[in-house]
């Protein structure tokens, strides 16, 4: 079958998320209204007639045309019924020359030439057992953090709003984001909430004082943990492991995957790994056709 490069405006929406909400390797991030949120444009690669899509966002730069991989959607790639027999060479082949360049991040089930790509980890941590066999997995570090934020009075604040976590987002990290991305993410979050996708998820001290919070995505069989800020006094409190706990509690004994969305810096995966997840591998894919971009 053939891949067939199509613009925004020539795809169809409503067989492109069929596809990707069916496909094994489904990721909310490959849905048409997802990227529509985090890109300012974005087209496609479609195969046959819609048995597997690629997204390719992009921008402009000097009238010159890229592709980059978009803020908040971790793993894009190759979505289909079949993932593992899609070559990550195919579809990057059928990438028109009009781009100068290309990045993509794609899905930890597709097959990419790992001699050619940079590899990336994920961490992932099935909640089919019941709490308690959770519990004895995560190691003694975590453990003991835990015990200490609820020792400290903490809890889950069950009426977080949209507009604290956004506000306590901002304040703690807005400075790594510029004013477009801030942006995004604002429309984002309201959408996602809006629609219930998400819901938010904060600990506070007794007073009431905001530490730390998580927007909590479900989107098929992956929870994932999209987007999180603490204060200072938060991280000093270990109020996250509080957070992460809660979320293990809720939501054992389903066929779901919990998924903390990487990372590879060693101090943040070590928080991951710490509740018993397992590393998932994915490929990114970076290349300049022409050195003036």
């Amino acid at each position: 079958m053939t891949i067939t490069y199509l613009k925004h405006t020539e795809i169809d929406k409503d067989l492109w998320n069929h596809c990707v909400a069916d496909a094994p390797n489904c990721r909310i991030y490959g849905m048409s209204w997802y990227l529509d949120l985090v890109c300012s444009n974005w087209d496609g690669l479609v195969l046959g007639n819609y048995e597997a899509v690629m997204p390719l966002a992009w921008k402009q730069k000097f009238g010159i045309k890229y592709s980059y991989h978009p803020w908040f959607a971790q793993q894009l790639g190759i979505f289909g019924k079949e993932p593992e027999l899609y070559k990550a060479s195919d579809f990057v082949a059928a990438i028109p020359n009009s781009f100068f360049r290309y990045e993509v991040s794609f899905n930890s089930m597709n097959k990419v030439d790992s001699t050619t790509a940079t590899k990336r980890k994920n961490y992932v941590l099935p909640l089919i057992d019941e709490y308690s066999i959770l519990y004895r997995r995560f190691n003694e570090n975590t453990q003991r953090n835990i015990k200490k934020a609820n020792k400290l009075g903490f809890s889950i604040r069950e009426s977080l709003t949209t507009d604290d976590y956004i506000k306590l987002t901002l304040n703690e990290i807005g400075f790594l984001m510029n004013a477009k991305q801030q942006l995004i993410l604002k429309k984002l979050i309201e959408f996602l909430i809006q629609f219930k996708y998400a819901e938010l998820i904060g600990v506070e001290r007794e007073n009431g004082e905001l530490l730390g919070a998580v927007c909590l995505v479900q989107f098929k069989n992956r929870l994932i943990y999209l987007f999180s800020a603490s204060t200072q006094q938060g991280k000093d409190a270990r109020a996250m492991f509080k957070i992460v706990d809660e979320i293990i509690r809720r939501n054992s004994e389903k066929p779901i995957l919990l998924d903390f969305e990487g990372s590879n810096n060693e101090g943040i995966a070590r928080f991951y790994k710490g509740f018993g997840s397992q590393a998932e591998f994915y490929y990114s894919v970076n290349k300049k056709r022409f050195w003036f971009i």
